[in-house]
């Protein structure tokens, strides 16, 4: 299909997006009291091969190969000098457990804990494993290349939801961290020999979540008002990331969340965020009648999700998201509420 180049909106996918519906068994063990069991995989992916053309991979649905156990889950991949690596974690006997495999060699157990998040990064020369682990109550980062170990140094007590890209030759991380109850987001860059100094970048009254990171921007979704998406470009001076203001990819009353970020070889900056409703999670009354007056633009309610696209200091084209207009066609709809069921959800850059 070719479409005409146009205004960034909300659209499908640019090159490498890979936009995942994970359905799973919910089994009453762990320490929330369900975990996750990842059963298959549905995968709708597409690409841009040239600004105005626009692409769906033939197959939406790929036949994925499980690995690691009945209980994995919070799994990642890495190609490093041709071998393909995995990391994931498994709940065995009351525990996590992290494991990584190279190739077709045996998984080996790193190890265990109350963990999130495993993350391999290919770096110059070597890959870092990075992991989220819970210590007295509080969650650190964790970092381990080649010999090196360490505890990720950070500006506030507890740790979460890090991301991670190569800046050079250094791992460059980003993190949501908690300082005196409230989140704002940190970045390091660390060297080969574990040295590293952290730079928090937000602090305001807000909660900023989920950082997505790259060698030149780092963006994370921001509470101050609504739901919204910031970004901010970064240097190295000395080792120390620094980050520009930020300014809103996404400012509406609606939602706005889930930021994932790409630079691509021609030295562009991909990004990629989630699109609801206004007053999503809000509180809520209805009118009392059969529908009430919840629409799919407003309300409080897990509706619909579609996926907004788009390349900072330039423009894509419309890309289109068939279910929307599956959905609209649907008989016994009602007025203003068609999109109900429809999700191009945790989209991701690659």
């Amino acid at each position: 299909m070719r479409f005409d180049e146009g205004r960034d909106q909300r659209v499908g996918c640019p090159k490498g997006l890979i936009g995942r519906h994970r359905p799973y068994i919910l089994s009453r063990q762990g320490r929330s009291g369900y975990r996750r069991r990842m059963h298959w995989l549905v995968m709708l992916t597409a690409s841009v091969a040239l600004a105005q053309d626009f692409h769906y991979e033939d197959a939406p649905v790929v036949e994925a190969a499980p690995f690691g156990g009945a209980e994995a889950s919070d799994a990642d991949v890495v190609s490093h000098q041709g071998r393909l690596g995995r990391t994931w974690l498994e709940y065995r006997d009351g525990t996590d457990v992290l494991f990584v495999q190279w190739g077709d060699d045996a998984p080996s157990e790193i190890t265990t804990g109350t963990l999130a998040r495993p993350t391999l990064t290919s770096c110059p020369g070597r890959v870092w494993l990075t992991w989220e682990q819970e210590h007295e109550g509080a969650w650190r980062i964790h970092a381990e290349s080649a010999g090196v170990r360490l505890l990720v140094r950070s500006p506030g007590r507890s740790d979460i939801n890090h991301d991670a890209c190569a800046a050079g030759d250094a791992l460059r991380l980003a993190w949501q961290t908690d300082v005196d109850g409230q989140f704002d987001i940190a970045v390091c860059d660390i060297d080969a020999a574990g040295a590293h100094v952290p730079t928090r970048v937000t602090d305001t009254d807000a909660s900023d979540w989920r950082p997505s990171v790259t060698p030149t921007h780092l963006a994370w979704d921001t509470h101050l008002e609504d739901n919204d998406v910031l970004i901010a470009a970064l240097s190295s001076n000395g080792g120390v990331v620094e980050a520009s203001v930020p300014v809103a990819l996404a400012s509406t009353a609606g939602f706005e969340g889930r930021v994932d970020l790409l630079d691509d070889a021609q030295g562009r900056t991909w990004y990629l965020y989630e699109e609801g409703a206004e007053a999503w999670g809000r509180r809520y009354i209805g009118n009392w009648t059969k529908w009430n007056n919840i629409t799919d633009r407003y309300g409080p309610l897990h509706r619909f999700r579609a996926l907004h696209v788009g390349v900072v200091g330039g423009e894509v084209p419309p890309l289109p998201m068939p279910l929307f207009e599956a959905a609209e066609a649907r008989e016994d709809q009602r007025p203003g509420a068609e999109w109900l069921g429809t999700y191009y959800e945790r989209g991701r850059l690659a």
